[in-house]
This record gives C-alpha cells, sequence and structure tokens, in this order.
C-alpha cells in the first residue's frame, strides 16, 4: 500500500514538475517575443523619427502611434498567454475579443478585460460580452465611461 501511494505521490510530482517547466517555457517565449516587439518598435520608431524630424509635431504622433501599436501586441500576448492558463486557445480569445470590440469596448481594453478574466479564472470567457454589456449599461446610469479606470 505504502508503495503505490508513493507511485502517485512521485506521478503527481512529475505531472506538477511538467506543468511548471511548461509554464517556465512560455513565459521565456513571452518574454523574448515582447523585447523582440520593443526592439522592432524602437528601431522602426527611431527611422520613422529620423524621416520626419522636421515636421512639426509629427515625432510626437508617431510616438504615440508606436506606442499604442507596442501596447496592443502586448496585451495580445497577455491575453493569449492567460487565456491557455485558462484552458482557451487564441481562437477563442480572439472571438472573445471580437465580441467585446463589437459591443463597443475599445480594443486595448477588450483585451486588458479577457486577460483579467482569464487571469482570475472566475467566470466563463463565453459570457465575456454579457459581463462587458452589462458593465456598459452601468455605466450609462452612472455617467462614467465603461472603459474609465477606476
Amino acid at each position: 500500500m505504502a508503495d503505490i501511494a508513493t507511485r502517485i505521490s512521485i506521478q503527481a510530482d512529475d505531472r506538477a514538475s511538467a506543468v511548471m517547466r511548461t509554464v517556465a517555457r512560455e513565459s521565456e517565449t513571452m518574454c523574448k517575443r515582447i523585447e523582440d516587439l520593443g526592439k522592432n518598435a524602437t528601431k522602426y520608431f527611431m527611422a520613422f523619427q529620423a524621416g520626419f524630424s522636421g515636421v512639426s509635431g509629427l515625432g510626437s504622433l508617431l510616438q504615440e502611434t508606436a506606442t499604442t501599436a507596442m501596447r496592443y501586441e502586448t496585451l495580445g500576448l497577455a491575453m493569449n498567454q492567460a487565456g491557455a492558463n485558462a484552458g482557451r486557445n487564441r481562437a477563442e480569445m480572439a472571438a472573445f475579443e471580437t465580441q467585446l470590440v463589437k459591443s463597443g469596448i475599445a480594443m486595448n481594453e477588450s483585451r486588458e478585460i479577457l486577460t483579467q478574466l482569464a487571469a482570475a479564472n472566475i467566470i466563463d470567457l463565453s459570457k465575456s460580452a454579457q459581463l462587458a454589456r452589462t458593465a456598459q449599461d452601468l455605466a450609462v446610469v452612472g455617467g462614467v465611461n465603461s472603459s474609465e479606470k477606476r
């Protein structure tokens, strides 16, 4: 009986170790992708800035655009990783995001919301659009922007 319990314990430890190695490997991959994205965004921004430095205000507009695009991509990586941790694939997460955007939630906020919901794992993500609609209705009643951070 003790041998069976020991084998079960060892198998559980082996499985937990495998899961932890997978999480670590995926985290490293995500960090590398974010790092590469940042390097590319910086490189392209510097090229744009150098090319248009004489035009007043264009440099700051390009910087804001590059920063926003980089933030959107970073949120996408985080959303997909949180979704994977919650047992959802990228296609499902993209479909949930599309539903939120169609309901009037901004693209970055949609990704932030889905990342938080997936990480918390407290609701079925297929109900995210319904939850967003309810939040929007409550925001209207309260006279605030539903995407506003509080």
